[in-house]
């Protein structure tokens, strides 16, 4: 409806359309703290102060545990968390609860572990200055300051990642990522990095052991930092507490005297140094005896399984892959799961290489006794010499002094050359004489005993001919023996990196270096095996953005510590991102219709009457007065209800306005 000069808008006349533009920016050190980027740089594991890189001047006093808070509870929600100090009852709120494709992965206790050693880089991109948030893969960060040019960029999902790490990352599926954040059944991570830590949780640290003093770590390495091993000076870590200890977020407890009952795994990275002098087999990773990792260094092959007790003596039930794991770090894992064909699986950078039966296999998880009715309750696998004999009712081996010479009792294919042996038994009722332990034909000879009491001594059976355990007995010797035991000597029952135990083979101390290990109390997948080779640290991202916010975070440990921390040009960093702005298209479509706006506003329409000024008495011109005047529309202004001009849109050039048509124009205001 046209009111004098105004026609008001009907519904339909008017739409506004938003739409998304963005804009590159780009920032060197130099540049960052004069343009309103801000760096924090922090610790997330006490209550301390959050400094500011660039000083005293930008601190925010805000303590680190309310910082993990904030990232993790409200960006990702979830469960209440349980434990680390943090509040047990707070409760996230935040849509990404559970998502195992960003950085904290699982909301359980132990996922606060994987932030390493709880470093945390925060830049802060502020909204109001570039953008409502940041346009999800435009994240470029470039990192000077290892020495090396460090290159991480956001994914779709907020992750980010180094692109050294991208065609990995293009492998992996949810399931796999999942099983990298969840420390549930890691039961045991020892990454090496200049500690000898145990970062899944359980606490088992490792204990270092030598003749040559301290450890020492090298930073070539399979991730950051790798252990060093010498087997001239007999190096080797054992890791916990005898048999260790781990307790899962679910309540499940055990140990590492894992049996062939239980589902468990081994990980490790690994470079061989040199070869020592004897010997022919390293242990690279696991219990001494009983299951681990080796490598037989004279044919350069990897073997890996474990020592069941259902044969007499025990054997090796092992795999084996020829590999030479001098030139580079190489990754090894052994998986176990019981009564299948293929239970035992070696897996050699991320490829299958080799399996075994685990059906019928007996039980590993401590050494076996070797030793054939060692109570004597029977009077079988004894061979008696002159004076002895075996009194079943009291459960010992008599020997009566009356023997007339050096005599032995004797059992037979009890020893294998090159092991370790714990000898133990009990002698009581003595009288006279003496007792001593022999070994391998004459090779080995213990120590002399003559009082009733309970012995033991560890053999070493090396350049042994024979393979009976014997004990023998002066001529005078009178007295008894019972609780006769033999079992392979496995040090304390520890785990262990390095040592000088193999399943098989002639073993020696490992000499080389020694990366990222780790245990798991169930059997890995290829797919897990081949992640664990594709990410060493088994980090596939090492931080976020957070779009909405304008946040990046940086949580991963070692060689990402230092992002953005550089002072100068060549070791600082470049930012490069797209800030998103929302740009509203206002379209208004103005209508003419016919014999409307049929008049003009220009004030040389009009005459001038004597008093000579431009007024409404002043009478039109006398073409504006016929029937044939058409004016021309140049300009269409826009007013609210109260009639004021809001926007004014000028037409290129002028256009006739003729009052037997409908003219319709589409005005578009960008605002």
């Amino acid at each position: 409806m046209a009111i004098g000069a105004f026609k008001k808008l009907i519904p339909g006349d008017y739409q506004v359309t938003p739409y998304k533009a963005h804009k590159t920016w780009e920032f060197t050190e130099a540049s960052v703290d004069d343009r309103d980027i801000n760096v924090f740089k922090g610790e997330l594991n006490n209550i301390t102060d959050l400094a500011a890189r660039t000083g005293s001047d930008r601190e925010i006093l805000t303590v680190k545990d309310t910082i993990y808070r904030e990232i993790r509870h409200l960006y990702y929600g979830g469960s209440p968390n349980r434990g680390n100090g943090l509040e047990p009852t707070f409760t996230g709120n935040g849509d990404r609860a559970g998502d195992p494709f960003h950085t904290f992965g699982s909301n359980s206790d132990k996922s606060f572990k994987q932030l390493q050693d709880k470093k945390i880089t925060w830049i802060l991109v502020p909204q109001l200055v570039y953008g409502e948030n940041i346009k999800p893969t435009t994240v470029v960060l470039k990192d000077y300051s290892t020495g090396n040019v460090i290159t991480l960029n956001d994914d779709k999902n907020g992750n980010l990642f180094d692109t050294a790490d991208s065609d990995s990352l293009a492998l992996l599926d949810q399931v796999t990522t999942e099983f990298l954040y969840d420390y549930d059944n890691l039961v045991g991570y020892w990454p090496v990095n200049g500690t000898l830590l145990d970062k899944s949780g359980d606490s088992n640290d490792g204990v270092f052991i030598s003749r040559g003093g301290h450890p020492a770590y090298t930073e070539s390495a399979a991730y950051y930092k790798a252990l060093t091993l010498q087997s001239s000076s007999s190096d080797v870590v054992k890791l916990g507490d005898t048999l260790g200890s781990w307790t899962s977020t679910t309540g499940e407890t055990g140990s590492y005297a894992f049996s062939n009952t239980d589902n468990f795994s081994l990980s490790v990275w690994v470079k061989k140094n040199q070869n020592p002098g004897s010997g022919d087999t390293f242990n690279i990773f696991g219990r001494d005896g009983l299951y681990g990792i080796d490598y037989e260094y004279d044919t350069n092959t990897i073997k890996a399984g474990i020592k069941s007790s259902n044969t007499f003596p025990p054997t090796a039930n092992t795999m084996t892959t020829v590999a030479d794991i001098s030139s580079s770090f190489t990754h090894i894992a052994l998986t176990y799961a019981p009564k299948s064909t293929t239970g035992l699986k070696l897996y050699v950078n991320g490829e299958l290489t080799n399996t075994a039966t685990s059906v019928g296999v007996g039980d590993f998880s401590n050494p076996v006794e070797l030793i054939t009715n060692g109570d004597f309750s029977t009077n079988s696998g004894w061979n008696v010499g002159a004076g002895w004999s075996i009194d079943t009712n009291n459960n010992e081996a008599v020997c009566s002094g009356e023997q007339g010479g050096i005599t032995a009792l004797t059992q037979k294919d009890v020893l294998e050359q090159y092991r370790h042996y714990e000898i133990s038994f009990t002698m009581k009722n003595h009288i006279a004489g003496s007792v001593y332990l022999f070994a391998g034909e004459g090779a080995i000879t213990g120590v002399t005993r003559a009082a009733s009491g309970t012995y033991s001594e560890t053999f070493y059976t090396s350049n042994m001919s024979g393979d009976d355990i014997v004990l023998k007995a002066t001529l005078e010797f009178s007295g008894s023996i019972t609780n006769f035991s033999v079992k392979e000597a496995v040090a304390d029952g520890s785990l262990m990196l390095g040592g000088s135990g193999s399943l098989e083979g002639i073993p020696n101390y490992f000499d080389g270096w020694i990366d990222e290990a780790r245990i798991y109390n169930r059997t890995l997948t290829a797919k897990e095996a081949k992640a664990l080779y594709d990410f060493p640290d088994g980090i596939p991202y090492v931080g976020n953005v957070f779009y909405e916010h304008g946040n990046i975070v940086i949580t991963a440990g070692e060689k990402y510590e230092t992002i953005a921390s550089g002072t100068q040009p060549s070791d600082g960093f470049d930012l490069t991102f797209k800030g998103t702005v929302t740009t509203y298209e206002h379209i208004v479509y103005a209508v003419v219709s016919e014999n409307e706006f049929n008049f003009t506003m220009n004030d040389t329409i009009r005459k001038r009457d004597a008093d000579g000024k431009i007024d409404e008495n002043d009478a039109l011109i006398d073409m504006a007065t016929g029937s044939e005047f058409q004016p021309y529309i140049t300009t269409i202004g826009f007013y609210n209800d109260h009639r004021q001009l809001v926007a004014v849109a000028k037409l290129p050039k002028p256009i006739r306005n003729d009052p037997g048509l409908t003219e319709a124009f589409t005005v578009v205001i960008d605002a």
